[in-house]
């Protein structure tokens, strides 16, 4: 971790490492992590902590998401991810995002009834591209999609976290600067 020779491979042996005030925390350009960055560590007025990016390409992703890559025909046009899957993190109606062909990223439309504490899903009313729903009692996700997901987007994202980025909420972190990460 202390060379661009000798990588850490997780966010996690970050997220276990005490920082110093002026420490910087790089992530290699064009790489994605699919952890929770925890930080809990603060610099200074002085001497900020840094989370940036190091080499050339892409800015680093820390994506709070899973990508779904294995799909079944469950009915007609809707599918069944394959890919295990927790409870997709949502916050509003559109959260699961479709990587367009032609890179443009799409929203989802979620269908989803709730009942208390649990989603249930009727796949029979999906009917339009990108729709999808979430079933509790299977841990089953649904989406429509008039073709394979797999052959008609280039990737489906399902938010699995709170998010890619937190603070520690039993301390105060300050001084923090993140730069060049996506």
């Amino acid at each position: 971790g202390q060379s661009m020779s000798t990588p850490w491979q997780t966010i996690d042996k970050v997220n276990q490492t005490a920082f110093m005030a002026g420490d910087r925390v790089l992530f290699k350009r064009g790489d994605t992590w699919r952890e929770t960055l925890v930080i809990t560590s603060s610099g200074s007025p002085s001497a900020y902590l840094l989370f940036g990016a190091y080499g050339v390409g892409d800015k680093p992703r820390i994506l709070g998401s899973a990508r779904v890559s294995e799909w079944d025909r469950y009915s007609g046009n809707v599918w069944l991810a394959e890919t295990a899957l927790q409870r997709p993190h949502v916050k509003h109606l559109v959260s699961i995002f479709f990587g367009e062909q032609d890179g443009n990223i799409s929203w989802g439309q979620t269908l989803n009834v709730k009942t208390d504490e649990e989603s249930r899903c009727n796949a029979s009313q999906l009917t339009q591209e990108r729709d999808w729903c979430w079933d509790d009692p299977s841990s089953s996700l649904y989406v429509y999609s008039s073709t394979p997901p797999s052959s008609a987007y280039r990737f489906i994202e399902v938010p699995q976290r709170h998010g890619p980025v937190t603070m520690n909420s039993h301390n105060v972190q300050e001084y923090i600067m993140i730069d060049g990460l996506e």
